[in-house]
Order: C-alpha cells, then sequence, then structure tokens
C-alpha cells in the first residue's frame, strides 16, 4: 500500500491518504457528503442507515488514475447487484469522487447507499495495483477498468 502511494500520490498528500481527517477536509472543501462514522460500528452500523440486499449494504469502490475516475465496482464481491437498477447512485458516485480528483493522482473512494437512496463517502485510501494497495473488489487484480457489478475473478 505504501509503496503505491509513493509512487502515484503528490508528495503533500502521501502520508494522508489513510486518515480519515485528509478525506474530511477534502470533502468539506468540495462539499462531497462523507460519512466515516458509519463505518465505526462495522457491517451492524451500516444497516440501520443502508439499502440492503441478502443481508449487506450497497456499496461501491470507485478507482480513480490519473485524476480520472475509472472504474466502479460492487463491493461485496460475493453477491451481484443488477447496473441498470443502481445507475443512478453509481453516477452520484461518479459526480462526487470527481470532485476530488484535482489534487490527487490515483486513489480509491468508497460509497454506501442510504435507505434514502442518496450516496455517502465512507472511506478514502490508496489506490489499487496488482501488487496491493485498494482490493480489487468484483475486478480481476490488476484489472480494473469499467463498471463490475458481480465477481469476475
Amino acid at each position: 500500500m505504501l509503496r503505491r502511494m509513493a509512487v502515484v500520490a503528490p508528495v503533500r498528500v502521501k502520508p494522508d491518504l489513510t486518515r480519515r481527517s485528509y478525506w474530511a477536509s477534502q470533502c468539506r472543501r468540495h462539499k462531497v457528503p462523507y460519512q466515516p462514522r458509519f463505518l465505526k460500528y462495522g457491517l451492524k452500523g451500516m444497516c440501520s442507515v443502508a439499502r440492503m440486499i441478502e443481508g449487506f449494504p450497497v456499496r461501491f469502490r470507485m478507482y480513480v488514475s490519473d485524476r480520472m475516475v475509472v472504474a466502479c465496482s460492487n463491493y461485496h464481491r460475493h453477491r451481484a447487484l443488477d447496473k441498470e437498477a443502481w445507475v443512478v447512485q453509481i453516477i452520484q458516485a461518479d459526480c462526487w469522487t470527481r470532485y476530488l480528483c484535482e489534487e490527487i493522482g490515483d486513489f480509491t473512494t468508497d460509497w454506501l447507499v442510504l435507505r434514502d437512496g442518496r450516496v455517502v463517502m465512507i472511506a478514502g485510501g490508496p489506490a489499487h495495483t496488482k501488487d496491493g494497495g485498494a482490493g480489487s473488489c468484483c475486478f480481476v487484480p490488476g484489472q480494473v477498468s469499467g463498471i463490475a457489478m458481480e465477481n469476475r475473478n
């Protein structure tokens, strides 16, 4: 994870990519909805506020490379999602992630779909590589591109 950040993140950002305070300040600055508190209590905490399918919250991971959103994945690879059913939320997560692309080279953001259909960012972190970094979710490791709502592994 640290090796990947050393390659792609600007020097002033490198130590911050894993800190919630960094993401909180970036989200405030760009008016991106950020609610890391939903991660605090794990799955149980998310279940009380999120749309649920097969016992798991609907979550997406957005992948950014060279300041461009390049991919979106269903976070829970063991459970497929219908892309057409979630297109509005995927577009919302994509748009919000683009606001954060200005200052950070490569990174990922994790999004939770709330019961009312809105999306909120719950985490941000380093980019994905086949050698490490953020998990590939439904993508084959090292082949992150497009939209994957079911496991490609």
